[in-house]
């Protein structure tokens, strides 16, 4: 099974391409968070985690800048609508179900 979530993303998700939502700008730890979110909903629901990093992966097309400083602070700045639409797609139980492999 090859891993390619963005191009599982875009199959998925054609109508992403042509979203120019609003950007919104959060530091790096808010948007851990947000990841994290995903990850607990899915694994309550679906007693099965990817991990953070996969997540972030299916994440980057909503990502428009990631900057993180020497000292660590650092901000995403994102489309939000594009985030909307990957974050449903990702708590839906066509994204999770079928996935046994990587459970």
């Amino acid at each position: 099974m090859e891993f390619n979530p963005i191009g599982e993303i875009k199959k998925a998700l054609p109508e992403l391409e042509d979203i120019k939502g609003s950007i919104k700008t959060v530091t790096i730890e808010n948007w851990k968070n947000r990841i994290k979110t995903i990850q607990t909903k899915i694994q309550n629901k679906y007693k099965k985690n990817l991990g953070q990093t996969i997540y972030q992966f299916y994440l980057n097309p909503c990502i428009i800048e990631y900057e993180k400083t020497l000292s660590g602070y650092g901000i995403v700045k994102f489309d939000e609508e594009k985030y909307k639409l990957i974050r449903k797609y990702l708590l839906s139980d066509e994204f999770n179900l079928g996935r046994e492999v990587l459970k």
